[in-house]
C-alpha cells in the first residue's frame, strides 16, 4: 500500500506474521526476541526485524541486525535510518541510506466503524479537534488519520529529541488534493530541519498508513 507514496531511495517491505519466523533475523535480533514473554509482541518484533531485514536488502543488497535502545525504539545500523510499525497481522518497515535523509517514520493503522471510545480530545490540538468533528460523518476516519500521522512523525523525530512528548507536540494542517498533512513541532530544542514535516498519507480499504521522511 505504501508504493504511491515511497520515494525511490527509499526501501519499504511488509511482512505477513505468518509468513516469517525466528530463522528470518540476525542472531543478535533473535537475542533481543527472548526478552519477550508476551507471544503476540515477540511475534511482532520478528515480523517487523524480518520487514527491516528485506528492505535492507532491497536498498543495499546487503543487511546488519536492527538493535533496540532502552525506550524500544529500532538502533540502526550505521549509515541507514529506517522506521518499523506493526498490526495485528503485519510489520512493515522503510530504510533509507543516512547520506539522503535525516530521519524516516512509519505508521499503519486499522479504521473500526465502530471502536466504542472516542480518543480525538485525547490526541488533537485544538484546530485539529474541529477539523476531525467539522464533518460527522468523517469524524471517526480522520481521528485514525491524525493519530496515524502524529505515530509516524513521532518515530522520525524522537532518534533527534530523546525526550519524552505527548500527542500536543505537533499540530497538523490537511492540505486537500494532496493527500498529507502539514505540520509544525512544537518542541523546544528541536532540529530545525524537523520543525515542519510533510506526513504523506495513503488508504487501502480499511486500513492507513503515514509516512514521513526529511
Amino acid at each position: 500500500m505504501f508504493s504511491a507514496i515511497v520515494p525511490d531511495n527509499i526501501a519499504f517491505h511488509c511482512a505477513h506474521l505468518d509468513d516469517v519466523n525466528i530463522g528470518d533475523l540476525h542472531i543478535e535480533e533473535r537475542q533481543l526476541s527472548s526478552a519477550f514473554s508476551h507471544d503476540g509482541r515477540k511475534n511482532a518484533f520478528i515480523a517487523g526485524r524480518a520487514a527491516a531485514r528485506q528492505a535492507q536488502l532491497k536498498l543495499t543488497g546487503a543487511s546488519a541486525p536492527v538493535g533496540r535502545d532502552v525506550e524500544r525504539y529500532p538502533i540502526w545500523p550505521d549509515g541507514l535510518v529506517g522506521s518499523i510499525t506493526h498490526t495485528e497481522n503485519t510489520a512493515c518497515a522503510v530504510v533509507a541510506k543516512a547520506s539522503d535523509y535525516l530521519t524516516l517514520g512509519i505508521d499503519v493503522e486499522t479504521y473500526q466503524e465502530n471502536p466504542g471510545i472516542d480518543v480525538s480530545r485525547r490526541i488533537a490540538t485544538e484546530d485539529e479537534y474541529l477539523w476531525i468533528h467539522s464533518d460527522p460523518e468523517k469524524k471517526r476516519e480522520r481521528t485514525i488519520q491524525v493519530f496515524c500521522a502524529k505515530e509516524a512523525l513521532f518515530k522520525a523525530i524522537y532518534p533527534h529529541y530523546e525526550k519524552p512528548f505527548g500527542f500536543q507536540a505537533a499540530e497538523l494542517s490537511w492540505l486537500d488534493g494532496e493527500s498529507k498533512f502539514q505540520s509544525t513541532i512544537l518542541l523546544n530544542g528541536i532540529d530545525p530541519a524537523l520543525c515542519s514535516l510533510d506526513v504523506h498519507m495513503v488508504r487501502q480499504e480499511n486500513t492507513f498508513g503515514a509516512l514521513v521522511y526529511a
